[in-house]
């Protein structure tokens, strides 16, 4: 998730947005179903930093 959006084409982001996208969704087939427990705790924040990364590079297409 380092990747630089800033120095990507248009078809990377694009690709890497995919991505992205296949990342929250294997993510979210994994959801802990305690959601008082560290482990929810823990994928509650990855989850959220994905849409962040999506939004981002959503962001970054829209102003190509």
């Amino acid at each position: 998730m380092g990747d630089d959006i800033e120095a990507m084409s248009l078809t990377e982001l694009e690709a890497y947005r995919d991505e992205l996208y296949a990342r929250l969704d294997d993510l979210d087939s994994v959801e802990p179903s305690d959601m008082e427990s560290d482990e929810y705790s823990d994928w509650a924040d990855t989850h959220e930093e994905l849409e962040d990364l999506i939004d981002d590079v959503i962001e970054r297409i829209e102003s190509l």
